[in-house]
């Protein structure tokens, strides 16, 4: 007689062994590793590694990948436009038009959302949420800060458009007939949609954005890093570059005009209260000046 095996004491029985799929002819189902670097952290705990993560060499102080592609791409530009500035006017001009008949709607869609989220965390409990530490506090008055953002940001643009933005608006409108009274009308609304709450909300989201990831988080202070939590560690390659590229390009056209408007403007002033000249040389000298 085969000895049998002993029996478990009590009542419960022998323990169950699960069953493999092989022993019944089949295979092994195998889960395939989930790839981490697609997915976009969505907890504080995966955000706290943003830092170390974006900060892969503390000791590089310039991506030489984006510096590179970005200058090609404005000295090409900005070439382009001094040798032939009348075929870059007009090619702009087509662009400019085509952007705003086809993507119109678009512009003023995003406006719109951005307005409510701005709204929506200026209200919310969320607008309580300091862009620092919790136990930070703002460097400058409240008038400290406004003075700010007109000298070094939208001074000169409002200072130009606030006169010449009506008037263009009312003397060619982009619908109707101008130099009427429904001219004057929607020339008042073209520009306090250019320079009212529109525009600060498009300001307020990109600043809450940047200013909450670099100082509350310690990331650095770029798009890309504000982008993380979106994308995750993809900003470290080549998607944050482009990202990177893209935002230094307009970075620095987005300067160049309102210091161009600027120092026409400068030029224009010392004309009359001094007598200086008016051209392209005292322009430049003024530019370097103010470099």
């Amino acid at each position: 007689m085969s000895e049998q095996p002993p029996q478990p004491q009590g009542g419960d029985g022998p323990p169950k062994t699960p069953i493999r799929r092989t022993e019944l002819g089949g295979t092994d189902r195998r889960r395939q590793a989930q790839d981490v670097e697609r997915f976009s952290p969505i907890s504080s705990t995966e955000l706290s590694k943003g830092p170390a993560e974006l900060s892969v060499d503390v000791h590089a102080k310039v991506n030489w990948r984006v510096f590179a592609i970005a200058s090609f791409i404005i000295l090409a530009f900005s070439l382009w436009a001094m040798l032939t500035p009348d075929t870059a006017q007009s090619t702009l001009h087509t662009v400019t038009l085509w952007i705003a008949e086809k993507l119109g709607w678009f512009y003023v869609l995003t406006v719109t959302v951005v307005i409510g989220f701005v709204l929506w965390v200026a209200l919310s409990k969320e607008g309580k949420v300091r862009l620092g530490p919790d136990h930070s506090r703002p460097q400058y008055k409240l008038f400290t800060w406004v003075a700010m953002l007109f000298a070094a940001g939208v001074g000169i643009d409002m200072l130009f458009y606030s006169v010449t933005g009506p008037i263009t608006q009312y003397l060619k409108p982009p619908a109707g007939e101008g130099q009427t009274a429904a001219a004057a009308q929607d020339a008042v609304v073209w520009t306090m949609f250019h320079y009212g709450v529109a525009g600060w909300a498009m300001y307020s989201l990109l600043g809450m954005a940047m200013g909450y990831f670099a100082y509350r988080w310690g990331m650095p202070l770029s798009i890309r890093a504000a982008l993380y939590p979106l994308l995750g560690k993809r900003v470290r390659g080549g998607i944050g570059d482009t990202i990177d590229i893209v935002t230094l390009v307009g970075t620095v056209f987005g300067v160049a005009t309102s210091m161009g408007i600027g120092v026409v403007l400068l030029n224009v002033g010392f004309a009359i209260l001094f007598g200086l000249e008016q051209g392209l040389a005292v322009l430049s000298q003024q530019v370097g000046y103010i470099c």
